[in-house]
């Protein structure tokens, strides 16, 4: 797959840095991401499936290796580090090969990770994914933040008790997150499944008909660096397609209808607004300096 860059959307303030740079010689865009969540499919193995689903029906959709290479692997915006990236689906376990992908990747280009979250149902123990998620565990400038959690539920298919005791000799996995034996229906939001099967809920319900996704990137390129330096602090869901939202928690059909931008097709900076650099983004940005060491907390 071809990624192809298309015209850049630019501020005056970040004009005049790209001309500055352009003058001082080659110089490289860099993205901070705070918050990475790649849904590594849309695919489910629990049988039957649970009928409040949020995602809606499962589908037979894949991230593939190139989406992650939009993201992760782009000379045109370079991710210079990820406070935290979330593994989502559908049920990740399906789509091992890709875990290990997007791990190597972040291991082979030294990109500053603070920690990760994974969530599974529990049903498979794949060992090409324990090894991966325990490598970048090492990594992780953040590891007390970093969490392995396993749906249970009346809902959910029991995991095989060898499968759970396996995961609970993670040193990150979280036993009590997303653990309960018995799940109100009044914490289901009336999304998805459960709007289709009529379950209704006290949880509220975001009005997606009424509403924009929106990515804004900060420039807090320093004075003395010639490359740009871009921080998001929002979060930043990529789809299985490739389709870009702001939030995690929503329907499939959602977040294809309301995709702000596809990452084949566009880069993050071009998907996203350029905001205003405000005193309290450099104020973070200062507490958290992208720029000096590679484990900076």
């Amino acid at each position: 797959m071809e990624v192809v860059s298309c015209t850049t959307k630019c501020t005056s303030k970040r004009n005049k840095n790209i001309s500055m740079n352009i003058t001082m010689g080659v110089f490289m865009k860099k993205i901070w991401l705070q918050n990475l969540m790649l849904e590594v499919t849309r695919d489910c193995n629990n049988e039957p499936i649970c009928k409040f689903c949020l995602r809606g029906q499962k589908q037979d959709m894949y991230m593939s290796k190139e989406i992650v290479d939009a993201i992760l692997n782009n000379d045109e915006l370079i991710v210079s580090r990820i406070d935290d990236i979330l593994f989502t689906g559908g049920e990740i376990l399906l789509n091992p090969d890709l875990i290990e992908y997007i791990v190597n990747l972040i291991i082979q280009k030294n990109i500053p990770l603070g920690a990760f979250s994974a969530i599974t149902n529990g049903l498979k123990l794949d060992e090409k994914v324990n090894r991966s998620l325990k490598s970048l565990y090492e990594i992780c400038f953040a590891k007390h933040l970093s969490h392995l959690a396993v749906s249970r539920d009346q809902f959910h298919q029991k995991p095989p008790v060898e499968i759970l005791d396996e995961y609970k000799s993670f040193h990150f996995f979280n036993n009590n997150l997303f653990n309960f034996e018995y799940r109100n229906f009044d914490d289901i939001a009336r999304l998805g499944l459960a709007e289709e099967n009529n379950i209704s809920g006290s949880m509220p319900v975001p009005l997606f008909s009424h509403y924009q996704p929106s990515l804004i990137l900060y420039d807090i390129t320093k004075d003395d660096k010639r490359d740009i330096q871009y921080v998001c602090t929002q979060p930043i869901y990529v789809s299985s397609n490739g389709n870009v939202v702001d939030t995690c928690d929503m329907p499939y059909k959602y977040i294809d209808k309301l995709s702000i931008g596809n990452v084949s097709e566009k880069t993050i900076e071009d998907i996203a607004i350029i905001g205003e650099t405000t005193p309290k983004i450099l104020k973070l940005a200062d507490e958290h300096d992208i720029y000096r060491a590679r484990r900076p907390f």
